[in-house]
């Protein structure tokens, strides 16, 4: 999971700014997680568009994106030969953003 929050930090610093976990928690076989940002989310679309760019540049797969008005995106990554599917999510006026990731 700190190969996914790296990535997910990186990611976030360079739309944002800078990020920080906020925090963390582990419900059964999921981690969950959650980012500050210095700013609201104001185009969750265009936001989570370079998100996904940007996920996909290190090496994830995309799986699903759905456009909401809380954004949310669906990648995956292969780590010790177990998939990782990841959820990312930020919502207009938010300035936190959550990721869950689960192994399949």
């Amino acid at each position: 999971m700190n190969t996914v929050n790296n990535d997910v930090l990186n990611v976030l610093a360079q739309i944002y700014g800078d990020a920080s976990l906020l925090g963390y928690s582990i419900v059964g076989d999921q981690y969950l997680m959650a980012y500050v940002i210095p700013v609201n989310v104001t185009d969750p679309y265009n936001e989570g568009q370079t998100v996904l760019s940007l996920m996909l540049d290190k090496g994830y797969q995309q799986i699903n994106s759905v456009t909401t008005l809380e954004n949310y995106l669906i990648i995956s990554k292969v780590f010790n030969g177990v998939t990782y599917h990841i959820a990312i999510t930020g919502g207009i006026g938010s300035n936190e953003i959550a990721v869950t990731i689960y192994a399949v």
